[in-house]
Protein backbone atom coordinates (compact mmCIF):
# COMPACT_ATOMS: atom_id res chain seq x y z
CA UNK A 1 0.00 0.00 0.00
CA UNK A 2 1.35 3.33 -0.39
CA UNK A 3 1.56 6.19 2.01
CA UNK A 4 -1.38 7.14 2.42
CA UNK A 5 -3.31 3.31 2.56
CA UNK A 6 -4.12 3.26 -0.32
CA UNK A 7 -3.52 -0.63 -2.51
CA UNK A 8 -1.12 -0.27 -4.73
CA UNK A 9 -1.91 -3.32 -7.76
CA UNK A 10 0.50 -4.53 -10.17
CA UNK A 11 3.58 -4.41 -7.90
CA UNK A 12 5.59 -7.50 -8.71
CA UNK A 13 6.79 -9.66 -5.88
CA UNK A 14 10.24 -11.47 -6.29
CA UNK A 15 10.41 -14.45 -3.69
CA UNK A 16 14.40 -15.58 -3.50
CA UNK A 17 16.09 -18.02 -1.59
CA UNK A 18 15.43 -21.84 -0.98
CA UNK A 19 12.47 -21.30 -4.34
CA UNK A 20 12.78 -18.36 -6.71
CA UNK A 21 9.15 -16.81 -7.51
CA UNK A 22 7.45 -14.12 -8.82
CA UNK A 23 3.64 -12.67 -8.90
CA UNK A 24 2.04 -9.69 -9.00
CA UNK A 25 -0.65 -7.80 -6.11
CA UNK A 26 -4.43 -7.98 -6.61
CA UNK A 27 -6.27 -4.83 -7.25
CA UNK A 28 -6.62 -4.76 -3.07
CA UNK A 29 -2.12 -4.88 -3.17
CA UNK A 30 -2.46 -8.49 -1.63
CA UNK A 31 -0.34 -11.14 -3.05
CA UNK A 32 0.61 -15.60 -2.38
CA UNK A 33 2.77 -17.78 -3.15
CA UNK A 34 0.85 -20.98 -3.21
CA UNK A 35 3.24 -24.11 -1.89
CA UNK A 36 6.36 -22.60 -0.05
CA UNK A 37 8.43 -24.93 1.23
CA UNK A 38 8.32 -24.38 5.06
CA UNK A 39 12.16 -25.17 5.65
CA UNK A 40 13.59 -22.47 4.17
CA UNK A 41 15.07 -18.90 4.31
CA UNK A 42 13.50 -16.27 1.71
CA UNK A 43 13.84 -12.92 0.58
CA UNK A 44 10.57 -11.26 -0.76
CA UNK A 45 10.93 -8.04 -2.97
CA UNK A 46 8.72 -5.64 -4.49
CA UNK A 47 9.05 -3.70 -7.57
CA UNK A 48 7.05 -1.17 -10.12
CA UNK A 49 8.01 0.93 -12.04
CA UNK A 50 8.35 4.64 -10.78
CA UNK A 51 7.45 3.54 -7.00
CA UNK A 52 10.03 3.12 -3.74
CA UNK A 53 9.64 0.56 -1.45
CA UNK A 54 10.34 0.45 2.25
CA UNK A 55 11.83 -1.71 3.27
CA UNK A 56 13.37 -2.49 -0.24
CA UNK A 57 13.17 -6.21 1.00
CA UNK A 58 12.15 -8.62 3.91
CA UNK A 59 13.90 -11.48 4.69
CA UNK A 60 12.72 -14.75 6.79
CA UNK A 61 13.00 -17.96 7.58
CA UNK A 62 9.62 -19.97 6.54
CA UNK A 63 9.20 -22.11 9.54
CA UNK A 64 5.28 -21.30 9.80
CA UNK A 65 2.26 -21.85 7.03
CA UNK A 66 1.06 -18.17 6.91
CA UNK A 67 4.06 -15.58 7.06
CA UNK A 68 3.21 -11.36 6.41
CA UNK A 69 5.55 -9.29 4.64
CA UNK A 70 4.52 -5.95 4.06
CA UNK A 71 5.54 -2.75 2.25
CA UNK A 72 4.58 0.84 1.79
CA UNK A 73 4.97 2.19 -1.49
CA UNK A 74 5.84 5.80 -2.80
CA UNK A 75 6.39 7.54 -5.84
CA UNK A 76 9.81 7.89 -7.08
CA UNK A 77 11.58 10.95 -8.07
CA UNK A 78 12.50 9.74 -11.30
CA UNK A 79 10.24 8.46 -13.73
CA UNK A 80 10.53 5.64 -16.30
CA UNK A 81 8.45 4.46 -19.12
CA UNK A 82 6.77 1.45 -17.25
CA UNK A 83 6.97 -0.83 -20.48
CA UNK A 84 10.50 -0.94 -19.85
CA UNK A 85 10.37 -3.41 -17.03
CA UNK A 86 9.67 -7.11 -18.04
CA UNK A 87 6.99 -8.03 -15.40
CA UNK A 88 5.09 -4.06 -16.23
CA UNK A 89 4.79 -5.65 -19.64
CA UNK A 90 4.04 -8.92 -19.38
CA UNK A 91 0.80 -8.39 -16.90
CA UNK A 92 -0.10 -5.78 -19.67
CA UNK A 93 -0.26 -8.38 -22.63
CA UNK A 94 -2.42 -10.71 -19.77
CA UNK A 95 -4.61 -7.54 -19.07
CA UNK A 96 -4.92 -6.11 -22.77
CA UNK A 97 -5.48 -9.98 -24.10
CA UNK A 98 -6.92 -11.80 -21.37
CA UNK A 99 -8.51 -9.26 -19.41
CA UNK A 100 -7.00 -10.54 -16.36
CA UNK A 101 -4.02 -10.59 -13.72
CA UNK A 102 -1.92 -13.45 -14.62
CA UNK A 103 -1.04 -16.51 -12.58
CA UNK A 104 1.98 -17.10 -11.14
CA UNK A 105 3.03 -19.88 -13.22
CA UNK A 106 2.33 -17.62 -16.34
CA UNK A 107 3.96 -14.85 -15.38
CA UNK A 108 7.08 -16.49 -14.37
CA UNK A 109 7.52 -18.03 -17.56
CA UNK A 110 7.22 -15.51 -19.80
CA UNK A 111 9.15 -13.00 -17.60
CA UNK A 112 11.84 -15.75 -17.63
CA UNK A 113 11.67 -15.68 -21.84
CA UNK A 114 11.80 -12.32 -22.31
CA UNK A 115 14.41 -12.14 -19.96
CA UNK A 116 16.73 -15.30 -20.92
CA UNK A 117 16.37 -14.15 -24.86
CA UNK A 118 19.95 -14.17 -26.35
CA UNK A 119 21.00 -11.95 -28.86
CA UNK A 120 21.35 -13.44 -32.72
CA UNK A 121 24.26 -13.35 -34.83
CA UNK A 122 23.36 -9.62 -35.65
CA UNK A 123 23.03 -8.53 -32.16
CA UNK A 124 19.34 -8.25 -31.96
CA UNK A 125 17.46 -10.48 -29.89
CA UNK A 126 16.59 -13.43 -30.93
CA UNK A 127 12.94 -13.41 -32.93
CA UNK A 128 11.67 -16.44 -30.80
CA UNK A 129 11.86 -15.07 -27.53
CA UNK A 130 11.34 -10.96 -27.60
CA UNK A 131 8.90 -8.80 -26.95
CA UNK A 132 7.21 -9.30 -30.44
CA UNK A 133 6.64 -13.01 -30.15
CA UNK A 134 5.35 -12.95 -26.72
CA UNK A 135 2.88 -10.16 -28.04
CA UNK A 136 2.32 -12.88 -30.89
CA UNK A 137 1.66 -15.86 -28.53
CA UNK A 138 -0.98 -13.74 -26.47
CA UNK A 139 -2.86 -12.73 -29.66
CA UNK A 140 -2.84 -17.06 -31.52
CA UNK A 141 -3.32 -18.04 -27.65
CA UNK A 142 -6.57 -20.23 -26.80
CA UNK A 143 -7.72 -18.20 -24.62
CA UNK A 144 -7.69 -14.97 -26.73
CA UNK A 145 -8.92 -16.82 -29.83
CA UNK A 146 -11.96 -17.96 -27.83
CA UNK A 147 -12.47 -15.12 -25.84
CA UNK A 148 -11.18 -11.40 -27.13
CA UNK A 149 -10.75 -12.06 -30.68
CA UNK A 150 -14.18 -13.18 -30.84
CA UNK A 151 -15.54 -9.98 -30.17
CA UNK A 152 -12.65 -8.51 -32.31
CA UNK A 153 -14.02 -9.99 -35.02
CA UNK A 154 -17.61 -9.04 -34.39
CA UNK A 155 -16.88 -5.64 -33.80
CA UNK A 156 -15.49 -4.50 -37.50
CA UNK A 157 -18.50 -6.51 -38.51
CA UNK A 158 -21.41 -4.82 -36.77
CA UNK A 159 -18.73 -1.27 -36.41
CA UNK A 160 -17.42 -0.40 -39.44
CA UNK A 161 -15.23 2.91 -40.20
CA UNK A 162 -17.27 5.37 -41.03
CA UNK A 163 -16.22 8.05 -43.65
CA UNK A 164 -16.52 11.28 -44.99
CA UNK A 165 -18.18 11.41 -48.46
CA UNK A 166 -16.97 14.62 -49.90
CA UNK A 167 -20.37 16.57 -49.71
CA UNK A 168 -20.14 15.65 -45.43
CA UNK A 169 -16.57 16.94 -45.02
CA UNK A 170 -16.94 20.30 -47.07
CA UNK A 171 -20.59 21.21 -44.86
CA UNK A 172 -20.46 22.91 -41.93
Amino acid sequence: MDTDGIPISGVGIRLGGTQSRLTITDALGNYHFDNVETNGFYTVMPTRANYRFSPEAQSFSALGHHIDAAFIGSYADERANPLDTTEYFVRQQYLDFLGREPEEAGLTGWVNTINNCRSGDSGQPDRSCDRVHVSEMFFRSLEFQQRGYFLYRFYSRDFPSSRLTSSESTAS
